[in-house]
């Protein structure tokens, strides 16, 4: 350690160590690595101030493949759910996050059970669309869940326009142009009107 440390204590006399630069701009670079290639689900269990402590970080928390560790994200999986403000990108890369650490730990789920897992977990809005996914044959895949839920986002929230365009005669309020104002604007509709003779 004492080739990266800032000081070298040799017996009395202390010198600075001319590599310490040098070693510092590497550790910088193999730190800005490892933040770069993280999920933001997993900035939590990365803490330290070397690139070797980030690393120790995240052996201890995704590494050991204990039974307490895979019960408590199988258990995490099984009570995902999507809150009211969740957007369906969020929801699902959370899911997909526990499935990741699964796999990583030698413990992966299968995509189809994953898919039921996420679609019984949307949000009461979605439920008469669960059954379209579910009943799909061949099944849907975990990747074409983002898409399907995105596609369906879209049309449930699309704005409906109509356009009416009429002229101000047809809104005429006179009684005598009354029955030729209704007339012409059904016509504008597409609709004939005969008046019935009193």
């Amino acid at each position: 350690m004492a080739r990266y440390a800032q000081e070298v204590g040799t017996g009395e006399a202390i010198i600075n160590n001319p590599s310490y630069p040098q070693w510092i701009a590497n550790d910088a670079h193999v730190r800005m690595i490892i933040i770069s290639t993280i999920s933001e689900a997993s900035f939590q269990d990365v803490q330290g101030e070397t690139s070797r402590d980030l690393w120790l970080a995240l052996k201890r928390a995704y590494s050991p493949n204990t039974a307490s560790h895979e019960y408590t994200l199988k258990i995490q999986l099984l009570k995902i759910a999507m809150k009211g403000n969740e957007s369906p990108q969020g929801y699902l890369s959370k899911a997909q996050e526990y499935g990741t650490t699964l796999a990583n730990i030698g413990e992966p789920i299968k995509d189809k059970d994953l898919v039921m897992i996420a679609i019984s977990a949307l949000r009461e809005e979605y439920n008469g669309f669960k059954s379209t996914l579910l009943d799909r044959h061949p099944p849907i895949s975990f990747n074409e869940l983002h898409g399907l839920l995105s596609d369906h986002d879209y049309m449930i929230n699309k704005p409906i326009t109509t356009t009416v365009t009429a002229s101000p005669q047809v809104f005429a309020t006179s009684t005598g142009n009354a029955i030729q104002s209704l007339q012409q604007l059904a016509s504008q509709l597409g609709f004939q009107l005969n008046p019935i003779a009193s």
